[in-house]
């Protein structure tokens, strides 16, 4: 029951991430330093992403490989390969990849909570927490790292705590959707805590 429910939180998320990746603009990329990502490499981690989304994923790939070890410091790149890292099921690149840009930029919150998504995967609730944690101390308004440290918290039996991370979602959203189903998540919380 614990893998199912587990199965079905990051289920939830990612189609959530999908939405707000959808309904963000595709410039500029406020989540990554445009210092470190001059046009011709944003051209170049494109035309890898098209060749990873299509028939030659490992030339694509090469490619990313080939920016990282010419700049270590190509956040934009590190985060694509990151992100295919998740895809392919290959969590432990994923951190890595997460860990680098981390050092490079650490207000970096999209990292933070990239990287904790890939840590619940790997079973690591304590670990996806603290990281979710710190995504929330770069952005105490990041409604998607707020609801992860809910449901780590869920997971881990931390009721209240789970309860205080998702009242600040309340606190800063005025969307009626999401404070619907933030409100569903306190009032399940709440009869748990009056059935002990």
């Amino acid at each position: 029951m614990r893998k199912s429910y587990l199965i079905a939180i990051v289920v939830s998320v990612a189609l959530g991430l999908i939405v707000l990746f959808l309904l963000l603009p595709i410039q500029p990329k406020s989540a990554i330093d445009k210092a470190n990502s001059p046009v011709a490499d944003s051209v170049k981690i494109q035309q890898a992403i098209q060749l990873v989304n299509g028939p030659q994923p490992m030339q694509g790939i090469q490619m990313l490989l080939a920016m990282v070890e010419e700049n270590p410091k190509n956040v934009e790149a590190h985060f694509v390969l990151g992100e295919f890292a998740i895809r392919s099921g290959q969590m432990e690149k994923a951190v890595a990849r997460f860990n680098t840009i981390i050092e490079l930029q650490p207000q970096n919150t999209l990292a933070y909570i990239y990287k904790g998504e890939a840590l619940m995967q790997m079973d690591s609730v304590q670990s996806a927490l603290a990281t979710f944690k710190s995504a929330i101390a770069t952005d105490s308004t990041s409604d998607i790292a707020l609801v992860y440290a809910g449901k780590m918290n869920e997971q881990l039996g931390n009721w209240k705590e789970a309860k205080v991370y998702y009242s600040q979602i309340l606190r800063h959203n005025e969307d009626p959707i999401v404070r619907d189903s933030v409100n569903a998540f306190i009032k399940k919380i709440d009869i748990k805590l009056n059935n002990k």
